[in-house]
């Protein structure tokens, strides 16, 4: 029966990844068919790149184990939609290697450098890796074109740049908001006054957006129609704050396909007469860039006022004192623990049940902690974990100390963690 069950799961688990990276496949496609019908005449280098944001998100979201699989995935089908619409294969090959290996980096450095439960750090760290490893990616990507196509290197590299930079920003903005899950449930009267608060807005920023964009802009009417292109950005600002992630992400989806069609046909206030080939293009990516960082920003601040509200009043600064008996594995909790700890920690009476609880990243660091305290090196550093929750949120824990001790039943280990808030 077990070993129908196990075979049961593994097909399931199966069948599940490889329906994920189907659905990623054709999203990095799309995204990149369309990017690569944007490009610039001269360079032939896309004027926004939306596959990358596209890959970024997915290597965020997604296990370590399977980033060799994505990476392999997205390669396979960057490679072909090159060699299907510009460059000969080795040429197709090195640029499909160059521009998702400053994904994976982006994403590696998310990962590495972030700081779990800490919402702007990770912000922070995002988007410094993006313009970095962006900027290493033109510059490989675009010396390699110089070499053998003769293009000029710096209007190429900052084209190269800003379409990155562009599509990695708004594009993981919009999945995010769309992919993460909602921290908490409403009742169904506030449901349905957001779903109709956030229509309402929707046609609001569709209509201004229309007006604004949907027009050929003369010398002295530009201030005029700069102002009017502030309105749809307000407006996905206020769709954000008042219906949330997912209402917001498909304001700002609305808005940025109004944007780049309009000034890919060359209307609406970023259109200037005397600017080159696909410059106004590039001064809607600034606008796209702002609004997709303004977005991010004003996420975490409503989702740090949230848990502040809701989970943080229950859990923050809660102190909590573990003892472990190294020889049997056993774990005893402090027994003033508030809901929803109290049951949270009652199910986990074994070091083997809190290591599999804890993340696969954190738990080699937990156990190295512990072996430094049985050593006689008093671990006194903070240490951050993330422990699994029953609603496959992430729960962030600060370890505070560790120190090893001897009672009747042999060594024994006492640590004290302070609670910080929830992760999604």
């Amino acid at each position: 029966m077990k070993e129908k069950v196990s075979s049961f799961t593994t097909t399931r688990l199966t069948i599940t990844i490889a329906f994920s990276m189907l659905l990623w496949g054709m999203l990095y496609f799309a995204t990149g068919y369309l990017s690569l019908r944007l490009d610039d005449p001269v360079s032939r280098v896309a004027f926004v790149w939306f596959p990358a944001g596209v890959a970024v998100s997915a290597f965020l979201l997604t296990r370590h184990s399977y980033w060799p699989l994505l990476f392999s995935l997205f390669f396979l089908v960057r490679t072909l939609l090159d060699l299907y619409m510009r460059h000969h294969l080795p040429t197709s090959l090195i640029l499909s290697a160059v521009s998702l290996g400053g994904d994976l980096l982006i994403a590696w450095y998310v990962h590495r450098f972030s700081r779990p439960g800490d919402d702007l750090n990770i912000i922070l760290i995002w988007i410094s890796a993006t313009l970095v490893f962006s900027l290493l990616a033109a510059i490989l990507g675009v010396g390699w074109l110089a070499l053998h196509s003769g293009l000029p290197f710096l209007p190429t590299v900052w084209i190269w740049w800003s379409a990155n930079v562009t599509g990695t920003l708004a594009v993981t903005i919009i999945l995010m908001g769309f992919l993460r899950k909602k921290q908490q449930q409403e009742n169904a009267g506030n449901q349905r006054w957001r779903h109709l608060t956030g229509a309402v807005l929707w046609i609001l920023l569709v209509l201004s957006g229309w007006f604004a964009f949907d027009r050929e802009i003369g010398v002295g009417s530009m201030a005029g129609a700069y102002a009017l292109a502030l309105i749809p950005l307000v407006l996905a600002i206020v769709q954000m704050v008042i219906c949330g992630n997912r209402s917001g992400s498909f304001a700002f989806l609305s808005l940025s396909i109004i944007v780049i069609y309009y000034s890919w046909q060359g209307y609406g206030p970023f259109f200037i007469h005397g600017l080159r080939a696909g410059e106004p293009l590039l001064l809607a990516q600034c606008y796209l860039t702002a609004i997709a960082l303004l977005l991010a920003f004003i996420r975490v601040l409503t989702h740090s006022v949230k848990n502040t509200d809701t989970v943080g009043n229950q859990l923050h600064d809660q102190q909590v004192i573990y003892h472990l008996n190294t020889s049997t594995g056993q774990m005893v909790w402090n027994s003033e623990l508030r809901p929803p700890l109290d049951i949270l920690l009652a199910g986990i009476d074994s070091r083997e049940q809190l290591l599999s609880r804890v993340h696969p990243e954190d738990s080699a660091s937990l156990q190295a902690r512990w072996d430094a305290a049985l050593a006689g090196q008093p671990q006194r550093s903070l240490l951050t974990l993330r422990l699994a929750l029953p609603d496959k949120q992430w729960l962030s824990i600060i370890d505070r100390e560790a120190i090893a001790l001897k009672d009747s039943q042999g060594n024994a280990i006492i640590g004290y963690w302070l609670l910080n808030r929830y992760r999604q």
